[in-house]
C-alpha cells in the first residue's frame, strides 16, 4: 500500500476483490459485509456479502464476530474504509476493506446476486 492509500484509509488493511472472491471460497469463509444503503445493495451484490448498512452499522456491530476474518466492501470503498475502522476500533482484530468496491468487482466480473 503506497503513502497516500494509506493515508486515506487510515491504516485499515485493504485487499484487491478477487483476493476477496478467492477468501470467499475457503472454510470457514471469512463474514463477507456490504455497507451500502439497502436499495444499493438489492441492486445486485457480491455473491455470498451481508447487508449491513454503514448508516445503521453501530448497531449490527455487537452481534459480528471477533473470532472470524471480516470484508467490508461498499460501492467504492470509502463507506468500506470508515465501516473497518469503526471494526477495528471496536477491537475486531481481523478486518480487511475490500479495495474499488462492487464498481471494482462488477467490472472484474465476479459473482453477482
Amino acid at each position: 500500500m503506497g503513502f497516500f492509500d494509506n493515508l486515506i484509509s487510515g491504516g485499515v488493511e485493504s485487499i484487491s476483490v478477487q483476493d476477496a472472491a478467492d477468501r470467499m471460497k475457503t472454510s470457514p469463509a471469512p463474514l463477507f459485509i456490504d455497507v451500502r444503503e439497502e436499495w444499493e445493495f438489492r441492486s445486485g451484490h457480491a455473491r455470498g456479502s451481508k447487508n449491513y448498512p454503514l448508516t445503521q452499522f453501530r448497531k449490527h456491530m455487537a452481534a459480528l464476530p471477533k473470532d472470524r476474518e471480516i470484508l467490508v466492501i461498499c460501492q467504492s470503498g470509502n463507506r468500506s474504509v470508515t465501516a473497518s475502522k469503526m471494526l477495528l476500533s471496536a477491537g475486531f482484530p481481523n478486518v480487511k476493506n475490500v479495495a474499488g468496491g462492487t464498481i471494482t468487482w462488477h467490472r472484474n466480473r465476479l459473482p453477482l446476486e
